[in-house]
């Protein structure tokens, strides 16, 4: 925040000024980097709104309302399907965007930023030699709260792509979205597990695994459509 602070205080009073409203959808993969029993990538994806001001030709801040679909499959072995386990996110972003000469018709363009997620309604799959068992849903109400995942996951993006103008306030962005989660998606407490002990999803019957820290990247490419509000 201190860069763009400095940005923003150095730009010329007669700089370009805009409001952007982006609608995008990144499809990912999400790459398990806990020690999640099993655990193999998976598909993810992200969309929503972004809402951009550039207070600067090059420079501007963003945030939004986003989707975000974290999805985890556990391969058991033996023939036996993957148990899966799919969490929606509402994200709340905030980014910092580069650009170049937007008066271009084909420019580059990057972000950097944090976003925190709030967990909605979700659910886990399990399977007893390869035939469907039972189906967990949870939602984070403190009466229905039995799966060990956290309401709160704090994250951060960088992005970098290209941007080609379709028509005077209208742009095509593409590119390439990495997402880190900085907080763990589980509560490591133990005295929690112990709470919901036996778990119920079998990447958790493990305690090495089972109190271990949760982590994910999310890898993907995301596409939008960018629109000129006012500038």
């Amino acid at each position: 925040m201190f860069f763009w602070a400095i940005v923003l205080l150095a730009a010329p009073a007669t700089a370009q000024k805009s409001w952007n409203l982006t609608v995008q959808h990144a499809p990912s993969i999400t790459l398990p980097l806990g020690r999640m029993l099993n655990a193999v990538p998976a598909y993810s994806a992200q969309t929503g709104l972004l809402v951009e001001h550039y207070f600067h030709p090059n420079f501007g801040l963003g945030t939004g309302l986003q989707w975000a679909l974290i999805q985890r499959e556990f391969y058991t072995g033996g023939g036996i399907p993957n148990d899966d386990l799919t969490l929606n996110y509402l994200r709340l972003p905030l980014v910092g965007t580069y650009q170049t000469d937007p008066t271009q018709p084909i420019g580059f363009f990057g972000r950097v930023g944090v976003h925190l997620d709030y967990l909605l309604p979700s659910q886990a799959s399990t399977y007893l030699f390869g035939e469907p068992g039972a189906v967990y849903r949870f939602a984070p109400a403190p009466a229905e709260w039995h799966e060990p995942y956290q309401r709160w996951v704090f994250g951060a993006s960088l992005e970098a792509g290209m941007r080609v103008r379709l028509a005077k306030a209208l742009d095509l962005l593409v590119s390439a979205r990495a997402g880190l989660s900085l907080s763990t998606l589980k509560d490591e407490s133990p005295s929690h597990m112990m709470d919901i002990w036996p778990p119920s999803f079998p990447s958790e019957f493990y305690p090495s695994t089972a109190f271990a820290p949760d982590h994910h990247l999310m890898l993907g490419i995301n596409i939008g459509l960018r629109y000129q509000l006012a500038g």
